[in-house]
């Protein structure tokens, strides 16, 4: 028996629904996955003058986070918006973003830093 089950079963329901149906785990560990590769790729395609990536992967990650808010809006139409629907499309949206510009570098059409910015920028 899982501990949300012990808890209570309304419980147990919803963690169910926000992580299973959700697959808010599961888009995460795709995410995890497509931005290692997309970190490899940049250390392949697009090197660093200094010589370091780092910097580069904490700004991509910030540029793709922006991309992917979907925080509830302030209209009182949407009052019945789900935050966790929205955290698990955010997740989803991630994915794919990261799948793009990992294929994009990989095959040459992101050239530079700056250009790979710029997609980001415009996705």
């Amino acid at each position: 028996m899982s501990i949300a089950e012990k808890i209570s079963p309304a419980f147990h329901a919803r963690v169910h629904h926000i992580f299973i149906e959700g697959q808010i785990l599961q888009n995460r560990l795709y995410g995890g996955e497509e931005f290692k590769r997309v970190n490899k790729a940049i250390d392949d395609f697009l090197p660093s003058p200094s010589g370091s990536n780092t910097g580069r992967y904490i700004n991509i990650s910030k540029y793709i986070r922006d991309k992917c808010d979907t925080k509830k809006p302030d209209n009182d139409e949407l009052s019945t918006w789900n935050q966790e629907a929205a955290d698990s499309m955010a997740q989803l949206k991630r994915v794919k973003i990261l799948e793009f510009i990992a294929g994009m570098i990989e095959i040459g059409a992101i050239k530079d830093w700056e250009h790979l910015k710029e997609v980001i920028t415009k996705l």
